[in-house]
């Protein structure tokens, strides 16, 4: 990537403390996200919960985002269909982190500071990987224009 992107400048606050990483570590988040195909309807354990991936033909509102679960106890993350469509599935690699990540902290009762902290898991997995994949550069940078990452 060119630069760091400002939204890691976010919240000075939030920082994968000892604490935090104890709570949810990296390497269980890493772990998931490695063990997921992406594939519509698929489900995945995490924090104790059960949560999907879910596709959806839209193109407006965040193109990546989660709920609560209407159908299982945990969260649902839509990605629009477009994109599925347009990016390998490799290139979500940073973004399910990002999503994955502030997901676990919502369920481990960390939900103040869950999105600038999950910012601090995909640093910390861009920093380890050295470099992205041109899908993956493109998909995150497009992410980061509308304020979804």
């Amino acid at each position: 990537m060119e630069k760091e992107p400002q939204r890691y400048q976010a919240n000075e606050k939030a920082s994968l403390s000892e604490h935090i990483l104890k709570l949810v570590p990296y390497e269980q988040i890493i772990e998931i996200v490695d063990g997921i195909k992406i594939e519509d309807g698929e489900e995945f354990e995490l924090a104790g919960k059960t949560h999907q991936i879910l596709y959806y033909d839209q193109d407006d509102g965040n193109p990546i985002e989660f709920y609560k679960s209407t159908q299982l106890d945990g969260f649902d993350i839509y990605i629009w269909t477009s994109l599925i469509k347009k990016y390998p599935k490799a290139a979500f690699r940073t973004a399910l982190i990002h999503e994955i990540a502030e997901i676990a902290l919502i369920c481990k009762n960390e939900e103040e500071n869950a999105h600038d902290l999950a910012v601090q898991y995909e640093k910390k997995y861009i920093e380890e990987s050295g470099t992205l994949s041109k899908e993956e550069e493109e998909l995150t940078k497009f992410l980061i224009e509308n304020k979804i990452v």
